[in-house]
């Protein structure tokens, strides 16, 4: 994996490779959009992820595509206003058509809601470009090169734990015993993965801080699945979950 520090800042804008993979990013804040303007990648079709902060996932993300990012981002820069950083994602020799962006479009903002581990403000969820065999094969690793780059360009949408289905090694193991509450966790693709069958007690103290309020809430209409144990009052079951 190769990153470049156009302006010679880690924050700044920047570019990032990986080995013979045709694809490039470009990483910018928001405050840097001019500088970003000036290069070629936001003249190509491509796909763009708008970042942003989010009070409920930390991060909140809008993902498009464009046959010509740039005038894309100059809309945005005009009518959204959460977003403080983008990365844009092209090809280094240019063949990623509007079929193709639309496809990689449509699979992120699955991707990404599917994982629930950022906020994705996409309205609707794209149809996606229909392609042929071959195209279809070369863009599978395409998004996978995209997934295994986000996460270093600062934006982790995609955990390798998903749906109780862990990916990678075992790694370290925890558990935690309190009260009526017994709870085992990994650490898998690192993310801490909270495993099937632990427990947590349903009633929240008084002396809970917000942030946490907050992320109870959170894992309780997205991540994880609770269940009511039967005789055991108001303790919960949890699904496998990254949190």
């Amino acid at each position: 994996m190769k990153l470049f520090l156009v302006d010679g800042t880690p924050t700044g804008l920047r570019t990032a490779e990986i080995g013979n993979w045709t694809g490039r990013a470009a990483v910018a804040p928001r405050v840097a959009l001019e500088e970003l303007g000036k290069r070629s990648e936001v003249e190509r079709t491509g796909v763009y992820l708008l970042c942003g902060p989010s009070d409920d996932f930390g991060v909140a993300v809008y993902v498009g595509e464009a046959d010509q990012i740039w005038n894309r981002l100059t809309s945005h820069d005009a009518q959204k206003e959460f977003w403080t950083w983008v990365i844009v994602l092209v090809s280094k020799d240019e063949n990623l058509t509007k079929a193709h962006a639309r496809w990689l479009e449509s699979r992120l903002v699955r991707e990404i809601r599917l994982a629930k581990a950022v906020e994705c403000v996409n309205r609707t969820e794209p149809e996606g470009g229909k392609l042929s065999e071959s195209d279809l094969a070369d863009m599978e690793t395409f998004f996978e090169n995209v997934k295994l780059l986000l996460p270093v360009l600062g934006l982790d949408a995609m955990p390798a734990a998903r749906d109780g289905r862990l990916v990678g090694s075992p790694g370290v193991r925890f558990k935690l015993a309190y009260k009526n509450a017994m709870a085992t966790c990994r650490v898998d693709g690192g993310s801490f993965v909270i495993e099937k069958g632990s427990t947590a007690i349903a009633k929240e103290v008084a002396s809970l801080q917000p942030n946490y309020r907050k992320l109870r809430a959170r894992l309780k209409s997205t991540k994880v699945k609770w269940t009511p144990i039967p005789g055991q009052g108001a303790d919960l079951e949890i699904g496998a979950a990254p949190w």
